[in-house]
């Protein structure tokens, strides 16, 4: 039988099974797949070569408009056992999108490396598995790409992910989690890779408060193994000190890590922003001297913002709202980029009202996948203001929350996380 157009030849997929060290790149497998065969001069092999997206016409995940050749390049395969090569194809592909395949892919084969030359480990958050939660069902697993959109209705449990993952770097966040609010338990497994793999886990007993282990280790405090940025408003809060203050604040970092922040969006090739920096508040005319200066002493600081198109250098303040909300995120990508320097960062997006419905999708699309390429990007946002189609295009990886009926008077029934 010919090989149709798209089909990989023998020497891509030996390329692939040797990339992988010939194991199975799933992370919840890592079978070898060669080994002894019946006989001294025999060997058994359990591999394939899948592909992310199909040589099929109407094949699992569609063709993601590649050409025949684009198909049946190594780019466009990931090695794995037998079984999880027929699973990934099931039902279409719709457990497998393109975008978390190719992030397993390209996690193993850093994997390999590292154990075959000892090559620096890349730093990647795997999965977080949610054991024992008010809102999830037991051991609900949410694997993560390089972006992954969680979306759902309001009261879904969106906000909640956010708040404990991020609490492994800002315990402020599980506020309404612990304590007396914590009328039920809590415990979750986040599996990363920074120069090993890990395993950070934390607990909420009911009535206690969070208790944190690494490795299986017990932790006095949240260590310091994950780092995250959490943007959960589209605007500086009106009773922010001064921008300065206010930034340091918001993103729970300080005052002299904002000033570089700033000057990072311009620096980076920002291609809204041409330059931010920090200039102290002016005085008024007949404000008192006062008005400006901190009770500390330290002159009130305001943000100077410069963009592209149009020309334009005002404060912050004097900005529409929409360009508060860039200006955010820009900030936010660039503490993410330099955290992930040192450490497996994610930066956690609470979007409802920031612009990821269709007719905004662009502009802020790529922004986040430049952010992608030095740490993953966890996106929260209603799901009927998503554009999954694009999304799709852009291999982001998609969960909704499907919450059955609620009852009145009955206890809330589990939610599923679902891979759209």
């Amino acid at each position: 039988m010919s090989a149709r157009p798209g089909d990989f030849t023998e020497t891509i997929k030996k390329l692939l099974a040797d990339r992988a060290g010939h194991e199975c790149s799933m992370p919840y497998c890592r079978v070898r797949t060669v080994g002894p065969g019946a006989a001294a001069t025999q060997t058994a092999k359990v591999g394939q070569a899948s592909h992310i997206y199909s040589a099929g016409l109407n094949g699992p995940r569609g063709r993601g408009g590649l050409s025949d050749d684009q198909l049946a390049d190594p780019s466009n395969g990931i090695w794995t056992c037998e079984l999880h090569g027929k699973d990934v194809d099931n039902n279409k592909g719709d457990a497998f999108p393109a975008g978390l395949l190719r992030s397993w892919k390209e996690l193993h084969e850093a994997r390999v490396k590292r154990m075959s030359t000892g090559a620096p480990a890349e730093r990647w958050v795997e999965r977080v598995r949610f054991m024992r939660t008010p809102l999830f069902e037991p051991d609900s697993v949410l694997y993560l790409g390089k972006v992954t959109v969680i979306g759902g209705t309001n009261g879904a449990g969106k906000t909640a992910i956010c708040e404990w993952v991020g609490a492994v770097r800002d315990k402020g966040l599980l506020d309404r989690w612990t304590g007396s609010l914590a009328l039920h338990a809590i415990n979750l497994e986040i599996s990363f890779t920074s120069d090993k793999e890990h395993v950070l886990g934390m607990g909420i007993p009911v009535g206690g408060t969070a208790r944190f282990t690494l490795d299986g280790a017990p932790q006095l405090a949240p260590p310091l193994a994950i780092d995250t940025v959490f943007l959960r408003e589209r605007y500086l809060p009106p009773d922010a000190e001064d921008d300065l203050r206010g930034l340091a604040k918001f993103f729970s970092v300080d005052a002299d890590t904002i000033r570089l922040v700033a000057e990072e969006v311009g620096a980076s090739g920002n291609k809204r922003f041409r330059h931010m920096g920090f200039e102290p508040v002016p005085l008024d005319e007949g404000e008192p001297p006062e008005s400006v200066i901190h009770e500390d002493g330290a002159p009130k600081m305001q943000l100077i913002v410069e963009t592209y198109s149009p020309a334009e250098r005002y404060p912050l303040s004097n900005f529409s709202g929409s360009v508060h909300t860039e200006v955010l995120l820009s900030m936010a990508i660039e503490l993410a980029k330099f955290k992930s320097r040192s450490l497996p960062t994610l930066l956690l997006i609470e979007a409802a009202g920031w612009g990821f419905a269709k007719e905004v999708f662009r502009q802020v699309a790529g922004p986040i996948d430049e952010c992608a390429k030095h740490c993953q990007v966890i996106i929260i946002e209603p799901h009927n203001r998503l554009d999954r189609t694009r999304m799709h295009e852009h291999e982001w990886v998609q969960y909704e929350i499907d919450m059955p009926p609620i009852t009145r008077g009955l206890p809330r029934p589990p939610a599923k996380l679902k891979l759209q």
